[in-house]
Order: structure tokens, then sequence, then C-alpha cells
């Protein structure tokens, strides 16, 4: 699918500037709709998980399988609830702040609608998908619930430092795992997943272009790496 030029824009504070190669976007239903001129047959439910990525590299490698998970991982005096989507032998990490409210109305939406709504772009075209995901409200858990009380403090700036840091390590990439039985990956990407509390911090919208500038307050650094 194509995408209307159309850009989610953001504020840009002054303060320190770091480079990264993707990021990813909770997209309201209706601006999705609008942005794919409703050329879908199967119109997400609830936010679309929208972020930059290698379609070309993607697409070689869906073959039509497809899943979404949670994961944690544990940074510096900090959390981070890992969102794996899955598409063949290719698999899309984003990495998203535990202290943040709108991460959890979002899982807690996509439960209700047992559905992971998804859209990778790149210059101007869009790979959607639509993940089941099996839950049952009453009966499954999740090992990732429990950090929902890391609201209680907001973690922004040093979450952004920690997965700046992180993604352009390599380590994920190294040590990501099928989630899908029988297939072994192939190709790997890692997305910093920015909602609306974190926006202020984009020096360039999620639109189909290139990758963004993430501009960041001076703060004192937090110790340590995953």
């Amino acid at each position: 699918m194509k995408l209307n030029h159309k850009n989610v824009k953001a504020r840009v504070p002054e303060g320190m500037a770091a480079s990264l190669q993707k990021i990813g976007v909770f997209m309201p239903e209706e601006v999705f709709l609008e942005l794919v001129q409703n050329q879908t047959s199967r119109p997400p439910l609830g936010p679309v998980l929208a972020a930059h990525s290698n379609l070309t590299r993607i697409g070689a490698l869906a073959d039509g399988s497809g899943s979404v998970g949670f994961g944690h991982i544990a940074g510096p005096g900090l959390s981070v609830v890992t969102i794996r989507v899955q598409m063949g032998a290719a698999q899309i990490y984003c990495l998203a702040d535990a202290s943040c409210r709108q991460l959890w109305t979002v899982i807690d939406t996509w439960r209700g609608n047992r559905q992971a709504p998804v859209a990778l772009i790149e210059d101007g075209q869009v790979l959607y998908s639509v993940p089941d995901i099996d839950w049952t409200p009453g009966k499954s858990t999740s090992g990732i619930d429990y950090l929902r009380r890391e609201c209680e403090r907001d973690m922004s700036v040093p979450f952004m430092e920690f997965c700046s840091s992180l993604a352009a390590s390599g380590t994920i990439e190294r040590q990501a795992t099928s989630d899908l039985e029988g297939i072994k990956l192939s190709h790997v990407e890692v997305n910093i997943l920015m909602p609306e509390r974190l926006t202020r911090y984009i020096g360039a919208p999620l639109s189909a272009g290139g990758p963004p500038v993430i501009v960041l307050p001076d703060s004192p650094r937090g110790g340590g790496r995953h």
C-alpha cells in the first residue's frame, strides 16, 4: 500500500541530540486509515504499531506466518518492555518504556481485541499485518504485567538514553530467537517505541521518509547496559 504524504509532527526542545536508526509509534487507527487511504480489507480495531523498516528484506522473508509477543529487559534503574513482531524469518523488536501508561492502555486494547495491528513503513510504502493475540480475560497470564507498577515514575529520559545505546549495540540482533516453531531468524530489526509523552524529543516526524533525529534534554547518565 502507498501512504499519503502526511506526517505525525512533534516539537523539538533544546538538549542533547542522539541519532537513532529507527523509531516506532502508536498511531491512532483513524490516522492510519487516512495515511493508507482506507486501502485495507482488515481495518485496525485499535492503535497501530507503526515503524520504519527495511521492507525489501522483510518482504522477501515473510511467508504468511506471523506472531506478536512481549518480553522484558532490565535497564539501569528502569525496565524495558519488548514487543516482538515476527513475519516468517524476520523479526522486529520494539523497545517500550515500562513507566508509560499509554503502553499499558494499548496492550490492554490489543488483548481485548485479540489482535495487534502493525504497519512497517519505508519510502512511501507500507506493509500492514494484524497478528492475533492469544488472550482470554481472567485466564491468560503474562510475565510483564507486574511492570505496570513503574508507572509511578516518569523514566522517559533514562529510557531513551539506555535504549539508544542498546539499539546501537547489536546485542538484541545477536541474541534474538524465533517465536515461530521450525523457522530460523534471518533478519532482526530494533525500534525504539515513542509514545505520546516521548514525541517531544523527536527532531523529525515519523513519515514515509528516512530515520528521525532524537533530541534529549541534559540529564545525569545512568549506569550499566544490557
